[in-house]
């Protein structure tokens, strides 16, 4: 929860291009799922078999995504 009140107060305060801010590992899922919301302009999931702990799918990430409005910045 950190970064992304981190990143959110930057992107508010300062940004001029767009920021992308994720954590890694299983703490990371957070970040990821929850990146437009903290003002992360991406987030990152892979396709397919995970590459390291904390990735989410693109469906489950599209389905989150779907459910919630969470990645959408509108």
């Amino acid at each position: 929860l950190r970064l992304a009140a981190c990143a959110r107060h930057f992107v508010d305060m300062f940004a001029q291009v767009p920021v992308i801010a994720v954590s890694m590992g299983e703490p990371g899922v957070f970040t990821r799922a929850f990146a437009a919301k903290f003002g992360s302009a991406a987030t990152f999931s892979s396709l397919g078999e995970d590459s390291a702990p904390g990735q989410i799918g693109l469906d489950v990430l599209v389905a989150f995504d779907k459910a919630t409005g969470c990645l959408s910045t509108h």
